[in-house]
C-alpha cells in the first residue's frame, strides 16, 4: 500500500487527523501518570486503586444511555470542543496533587466530560468521507494514534521518572486546548431526520434499532464478554510492572510504547485487508491468539521479553478493534451512529468496571501474575464463543444509509 493512500487528502479530514494526533500524544502522559498517582495516593492498596479506576467507568453506567442521543442531536463539532475544555480543567486540577477523595471526584468528572467524545468522533468519520474510504481513514486515525503513542508513552515514562507526575498531567491539559481549537474549525453539519421525536423517543428508537440489527446486537454482546476480561487485565498490568518484572511502575510507559508500536502495524494490516479475508476471521482469530499471549504475559518475568509480548498484544488488539468499528461505520445509518457507539461504550465501560472490581477482589488471593494468565484463558473462550454468533457473519450487516 502506498504511503500517499494513508495521507488525508481532504481539508476536513486533515484537520481532524492533525488535531487528534496532538491530543492523543498528550493523552499518553495522563494514561501513564494517573494510574501511578492513584496507586501512590492509595498507599499501594490495590483494592483502593481499583476503586478509583472504577470511578472513571461510572459515568458510562449512569449516563451512557443518553450520550448517544446527545451526539446524534447536537453539533458534534462544538460538543467535542466543549468536552475537550472540560477535560483540560480536570486534568490540570489532578496535577495539583489532591487527596484521595478529590482525586476520585476529578477522575469521575473527567470521564463524564469525555463520555460523548469517542462516539462523536467515530460518528464524524462517515460524514467526512465516502463509504469506500471509511476503513482507510479509520485505520489512518488508529495507525497515527498508535504510532504517536510510541513516542507519547516513551515521553510519559521519561517525564514521570525525571520531572514528575504533575508535569505530565499539565502538558496533557495543554493539548486538550489545542484539540478543542482544531475541532471548532471542522465544517461539520449533522444530518437530521425529517420528523424528530422527543428526546425520550430518540433514546427508545436507538435501543430498538440495536436490538433488531443482528450485527449491532451480537457485536455488542461479544464486546461485553471481552471487556469483562479487559477490566481485570487493565487493573493488574500496572502493578505487574513491579510484582512480575521487578521494575519501577513508570516502566509501564515503555510497555505501552511497545504495545503502541504493534498497534501501528496492526492498523496498517487491517487497512490492507484483502477482500477474500472475512471480517469475522479478522475479529475472532486475533482475540483467540491474544488469549494465549495474555496467559504468557502473566507468567513472564523478563522485562526484555515483556516488551516483545506488549508489541504482539498491540497488533492483535487493534486488528479486532478497527475491524469491528469500520464494519459498523459502513453498516449503520448516519443518524444512528452516535447511539450505536455510545451504547457500546456504555456496555463496555460497565463490564470493564465489573472486571476492575473483580481484579481488586481477587488479586490478593490469586496473585497478579496468575490472575492475568487466567484472564488470557478467558479471552480464548470468548473468541471461540464468538464463532456461534449469527450477527458476526457477513450476511448480518445492512448497508449504511446516506445522509
Amino acid at each position: 500500500m502506498r504511503l500517499a493512500r494513508w495521507m488525508p487528502s481532504d481539508r476536513p479530514v486533515a484537520i481532524l487527523w492533525a488535531g487528534q494526533a496532538v491530543s492523543q500524544l498528550g493523552d499518553k502522559l495522563t494514561y501513564v501518570a494517573l494510574p501511578i498517582l492513584v496507586l501512590r495516593t492509595a498507599g499501594g492498596d490495590i483494592r483502593v486503586y481499583a476503586l478509583v479506576l472504577a470511578a472513571a467507568l461510572l459515568p458510562n453506567i449512569i449516563f451512557g444511555w443518553a450520550a448517544g442521543t446527545l451526539v446524534d442531536w447536537t453539533d458534534r463539532r462544538r460538543l467535542m470542543g466543549a468536552v475537550e475544555i472540560g477535560r483540560c480543567l480536570c486534568v490540570a486540577a489532578m496535577s495539583a496533587g489532591p487527596g484521595l477523595w478529590p482525586l476520585l471526584g476529578l477522575v469521575f468528572a473527567n470521564s463524564a466530560f469525555g463520555l460523548v467524545f469517542r462516539p462523536a468522533l467515530t460518528a464524524v468519520v462517515p460524514t467526512l468521507v465516502k463509504r469506500g474510504d471509511i476503513t482507510r481513514v479509520q485505520a489512518l486515525m488508529e495507525g497515527t494514534g498508535r504510532f504517536l503513542d510510541i513516542f507519547g508513552f516513551l515521553a510519559a515514562g521519561a517525564v514521570a521518572l525525571t520531572i514528575g507526575l504533575p508535569w505530565a498531567l499539565r502538558i496533557d491539559a495543554a493539548t486538550f486546548v489545542v484539540s478543542a481549537l482544531t475541532l471548532l474549525r471542522l465544517p461539520l453539519s449533522l444530518p437530521r431526520p425529517a420528523e424528530r421525536r422527543p428526546f425520550a423517543g430518540e433514546v427508545r428508537a436507538g435501543f430498538a434499532y440495536q436490538r433488531d440489527n443482528t450485527l449491532v446486537r451480537d457485536s455488542l454482546l461479544f464486546l461485553l464478554a471481552l471487556t469483562a476480561g479487559i477490566g481485570v487485565y487493565n487493573a493488574l498490568i500496572v502493578p505487574a510492572m513491579g510484582s512480575l518484572l521487578g521494575e519501577p511502575l513508570a516502566f509501564y510507559g515503555y510497555w505501552m510504547a511497545a504495545q503502541s508500536a504493534g498497534a501501528t502495524l496492526g492498523a496498517y494490516l487491517v487497512a490492507a485487508r484483502p477482500s477474500w479475508l472475512p471480517r469475522r476471521t479478522l475479529m475472532l482469530v486475533p482475540i483467540l491468539v491474544l488469549g494465549g499471549l495474555t496467559a504468557v504475559i502473566g507468567a513472564n518475568h523478563s522485562p526484555g521479553a515483556a516488551l516483545g509480548l506488549a508489541c504482539l498484544f498491540g497488533v492483535l488488539n487493534v486488528a479486532y478493534n478497527v475491524t469491528i468499528v469500520t464494519w459498523l461505520q459502513e453498516s449503520v445509518p448516519g443518524d444512528m451512529l452516535g447511539r450505536v457507539f455510545a451504547l457500546r461504550q456504555m456496555g463496555g465501560g460497565t463490564f470493564v468496571f465489573l472486571g476492575t472490581l473483580a481484579a481488586g477482589a481477587w488479586a490478593g488471593a490469586l496473585g497478579v501474575g496468575p490472575l492475568i494468565s487466567l484472564t488470557g484463558l478467558y479471552f480464548a473462550v470468548v473468541a471461540v464463543a464468538g464463532t456461534a454468533m449469527p450477527g458476526l457473519r457477513p450476511a448480518a450487516a445492512t448497508p449504511r444509509a446516506t445522509g
